[in-house]
């Protein structure tokens, strides 16, 4: 036999049928159908018929039902599908011999089912009256009825005695139970021996690595994957039957390959000159995969392609099996007009800003960049390259190519100009000063006061109270004095001065007067004066305006003159064009200023031409006008009468 085998082995390889890459193998027992010699176990031989190949199948050789074995693999995995089996026996445990037991009868005895009851009775006495002049029947009476004590006794005498049954005797019952069962007849027996389980068994193997081992009854159907389907693998499948026999299967798989989509490129335009590029069908490079368009051959690589449609199929190489999509149509588009590409940088934005030092505000805007072959329109509006205000908020940037261009990029978007919020001037606030209370020329006592800023962007409060004026009256004591800044406006504080939630806030102290007696004159009535004094021509060039003041003449430092906080420490300053507030102050709180103690004074530019005759603007004294040096004369007369009446012009307290 095993030279038969040899022979037809060496047969089929001849004719190239043995040892080739099966992929599937079946085992069937049927008329006109391959009959395969069943293998004995441990031996790999495979019979194949003609035009058949079948590796490593076996039958058994007996009359019963046959099972039908598929075993195929694929590229990527191997299946085993078994059916139509004998199932095997389970196992029988072992039964030992017994030697049986003898008969025994059993015995029986007596037992009481029901106890005797004795009779109840009692005994009764036959009494003869004693009289035998007056007889009477005998009467029966129980025991103890002649007694003395009882009067209806008397002359009776006992004459017989008998027993009365009240309850009559109930006799015992009794019953046979058995003593022993004794034991029945059991006739011996010889016993089996033990019995083993038998069972189908399938393994698997894969490149010599085990997949499976396990028993199954009747079928066993599965597909183990291979690890890696670009790889051929070996595999073995041997199957045990309940009754011993043998079935083994062995093959080799083949790797897969899995074709890659080709792509269809349509005609283009040349990016640079504008002109049409022709289109093309990419192959790209599988291994195992050869492809063909329109049934030609192609291989990796671009292939010129006229526009319509192409058919591109893709076929196993040699030792390879194909899996996945092998067939796609593709489509070369053709081109239309060939426009050059032209691209632009976006139009930026930028926001709006508020000078915090000044606090002006600044405009935002919009940079389009310079650009050739494009037109940027904003909200509609065509521009030109460089920076264009735009209010705050979102605005559409519209971008189109010139004629022969195409855009590349975006040609509509948004671009957003960001608000600088609240932009708010900076203010200083002039700091409040207390005046104490004072006495005054008479013995009374002037108010104290607290002295503000400018009220013009700043607005104060004292003690929570709003102020209106510069000068607000204040009682002695303590007092707060809060700043806050106007709509449109932010404190800035100087030195020491904190702002606190938009607030800077001062603590001042108004004293009070004492002993204030009158002692006249206690007063000093202080005279004061200021005027202005234009611009005018000196030989050729700009003689500067100024401001003129006239101290005290018995004691200069008792007038102090300012304007606004700049004080004026001699008798002309130089200032520029413009009008100025001049306000006179008693630097002694307990003097007065006698008359006029605000000035507003107008200190004119000189004219164009040098030489020409400016208006000046005059409030209070100037030594150029006649009508002002007689007024100041009035005012000294008047002033002269007052120092007579008084004997003095200024008398301080001692």
């Amino acid at each position: 036999m095993k030279k038969l085998l040899a022979a037809c082995t060496a047969a089929l390889r001849a004719m190239g049928l043995a040892g080739g890459r099966a992929s599937s193998l079946t085992s069937r027992h049927a008329t006109g159908r391959p009959r395969l010699t069943k293998v004995i176990a441990g031996s790999t031989t495979a019979v194949l018929a003609i035009g058949l190949a079948v590796v490593g199948v076996a039958a058994p050789a007996t009359a019963t039902a046959q099972p039908t074995n598929s075993v195929s693999s694929t590229c990527s995995a191997l299946t085993v599908d078994l059916s139509g089996y004998t199932a095997g026996q389970a196992a029988v445990d072992a039964v030992p011999a017994t030697d049986g037991q003898p008969y025994i009868a059993p015995t029986y005895k007596t037992v009481v089912v029901t106890p005797a009851v004795p009779a109840v009775t009692h005994i009764e006495i036959q009494f003869t009256f004693k009289n035998e002049n007056n007889p009477n029947s005998p009467r029966w009476e129980p025991e103890g009825w002649n007694s003395e004590s009882n009067p209806e006794s008397l002359g009776w005498h006992q004459t017989d005695t008998r027993v009365v049954t009240d309850t009559p005797a109930v006799p015992e019952v009794t019953a046979q139970v058995i003593d022993d069962p004794g034991q029945p007849y059991i006739a011996p027996t010889a016993g089996t021996p033990a019995v083993l389980a038998t069972t189908n068994h399938v393994t698997v193997t894969i490149g010599g690595v085990g997949q499976a081992s396990t028993d199954f009854p009747t079928s066993y159907l599965h597909t183990f994957p291979f690890a890696d389907s670009t790889s051929a693998h070996s595999w073995n499948v041997t199957v045990t039957t309940a009754d011993d026999s043998v079935y083994t299967f062995d093959g080799p798989s083949t790797p897969c390959a899995t074709p890659e989509q080709p792509t269809a490129t349509p005609a283009g335009c040349d990016t640079e000159t504008g002109n049409v590029i022709g289109g093309y069908i990419t192959i790209p490079a599988t291994e195992g995969v050869k492809y063909q368009i329109d049934e030609v051959a192609a291989g990796p690589g671009d292939h010129d392609a006229t526009p319509g449609a192409h058919t591109v199929t893709a076929q196993a190489d040699t030792g390879f099996t194909l899996e996945g999509v092998s067939s796609w149509p593709l489509t070369v588009g053709a081109t239309g007009d060939c426009f050059i590409p032209v691209q632009a940088a976006a139009a930026t934005p930028s926001a709006e800003v508020c000078g915090y030092d000044s606090g002006t505000l600044t405009s935002g805007y919009i940079t389009i960049p310079a650009a050739e072959h494009v037109t940027f329109k904003i909200d509609g509006v065509t521009y030109a390259a460089g920076k264009h205000e735009f209010a705050n908020g979102d605005h559409t940037v519209t971008v189109t190519a010139g004629e022969g261009y195409v855009l590349v990029g975006n040609a509509s978007y948004k671009v957003t100009i960001d608000g600088a919020g609240e932009c708010l001037t900076p203010v200083t606030p002039g700091d409040p000063t207390a005046q104490n209370q004072a006495c005054d020329l008479v013995g009374g006592v002037t108010d104290g006061y607290i002295t503000v800023g400018e009220l013009t962007n700043v607005d104060y409060t004292i003690d929570g109270v709003p102020v209106l004026t510069v000068k607000t009256t204040a009682a002695p004591g303590e007092h707060t004095v809060v700043a806050t800044a106007k709509n449109g406006y932010r404190l800035v504080g100087v030195g020491n001065e904190v702002v606190v939630d938009g607030h800077i806030t001062w603590p001042l102290t108004v004293a009070e007067a004492s002993l204030c007696d009158f002692n006249p004159p206690t007063l000093a009535l202080l005279t004061a004066s200021a005027s202005a004094t234009n611009q005018v021509c000196n030989a050729g060039s700009t003689t500067s305006g100024f401001i003129s003041v006239v101290f005290f003449a018995d004691d200069p430092s008792a007038v102090q003159y300012f304007i606004g906080d700049r004080e004026l420490t001699t008798a002309n300053t130089a200032v520029a064009p413009g009008t100025y507030t001049v306000t006179a102050v008693p630097r002694d709180p307990n003097d007065t200023i006698d008359g006029t103690s605000t000035w507003t004074l107008t200190v004119a530019a000189v004219g164009t031409v040098c030489g020409e005759l400016t208006t000046l603007a005059f409030t209070g004294v100037n030594g150029n006008n006649l009508g002002g040096m007689l007024m100041l004369g009035m005012f000294l007369l008047i002033g002269g009468a007052g120092v007579y009446t008084s004997t003095r012009v200024r008398i301080r307290k001692n």
